[in-house]
């Protein structure tokens, strides 16, 4: 009985022996070598991936750029009100007689 039979019968099942250039090593046997990713690993990749997504949105923030393309059509719709009342008065003397001097509420909730 060679050395390497004989320390077979006393290793147990979950290992297993490789013969190498007359040196015996000790493996352990596949069934224990785990395969995919650890609840952790996954975990802090979900994480970084949800800072990342923060990052993006704040970046980006469509909210605002929305706003700004609202204010911006406010603006110019101002604007073309404001330069037709000066054509009005350019062409008649006189602002209408809808358009008041006095200051008055835009909003008034009556309370």
């Amino acid at each position: 009985m060679s050395v390497y039979n004989f320390l077979l019968c006393f290793i147990p099942t979950t290992l297993h022996l490789s013969l190498r250039g007359g040196v015996i090593y000790l493996l352990p046997h596949m069934k224990n070598i785990r395969k995919g990713f650890t609840l952790l690993e996954i975990l802090l990749v979900v994480a970084i991936i949800a800072i990342l997504a923060g990052i993006v949105i704040v970046a980006i923030n469509p909210a605002k750029q929305l706003g700004n393309a609202r204010d911006a059509q406010r603006k110019s719709d101002i604007n073309t009100i404001y330069k037709a009342a000066n054509q009005y008065v350019i062409d008649h003397g006189a602002f209408p007689s809808s358009i008041t001097t006095t200051l008055t509420p835009i909003c008034d909730t009556g309370g």
